[in-house]
């Protein structure tokens, strides 16, 4: 009934209920973050190490490496890290309802799409963002730091005039990719030439 009725609320907020993110969820419970499934599509190899403490201290390697690359965004996004840990609601036992933002080819087989989070187009409590807990709690630190880096990316991507996540997602891989400590086959800049990636200089 609980959840019946989270649904039915966002539902109806719909100058209310922004974008989202995503996870993949399997037969076999494993689940995983949509943007780090679509990496490997990408060449991108995500392999920073797993960080017991929680996700903060893995996102926080992740923007320090990327800071070598593009200082000038990755302050921003450390910012916006900063400030985003209150503005997230944790709800367990809801199912969020889907947000047909994500344009997605391919799934692996016996797994579905659920959304995992949900980015208000405005703050309710002083809360910006829902997330499923019970998903949250089935995904390793690792795909935590790139769900939180998903939303700070989608979130800046919305204020350039995106549309939907594709090209978040892209940019949260190459940036995951990076934070790994990989270098590139090509250069930063001309990987957002090419994909057309919004960070206007």
């Amino acid at each position: 009934m609980f959840t019946y009725a989270l649904m039915i609320s966002l539902a109806h907020g719909g100058n209310e209920v922004g974008n989202g993110g995503d996870v993949i969820v399997c037969k076999d419970n494993k689940v995983m973050l949509l943007d780090y499934h679509e990496a490997k599509d990408y060449g991108f190899d995500i392999n920073f190490k797993k960080d017991d403490v929680g996700y903060r201290p893995v996102l926080l390697n992740i923007i320090s490496e990327f800071k070598k690359i593009d200082s000038k965004l990755a302050d921003q996004y450390l910012k916006r890290l900063n400030e985003i840990d209150i503005e997230i609601n944790f709800k367990e036992s809801v199912d969020l309802v889907d947000i047909p933002d994500s344009y997605h080819v391919s799934l692996p087989k016996n797994c579905k799409l659920k959304q995992i989070a949900i980015r208000l187009k405005e703050k309710r409590n002083g809360k910006q963002f829902v997330i499923d807990k019970d998903l949250w709690r089935k995904l390793d630190v690792r795909h935590q730091a790139g769900l939180i880096l998903h939303e700070i990316i989608y979130e800046h991507f919305l204020f350039l005039g995106e549309k939907n996540s594709k090209k978040a997602r892209y940019m949260n891989g190459l940036i995951s990719h990076i934070g790994s400590g990989n270098k590139l086959k090509v250069s930063y800049k001309e990987l957002l030439r090419d994909r057309e990636i919004p960070i206007y200089r």
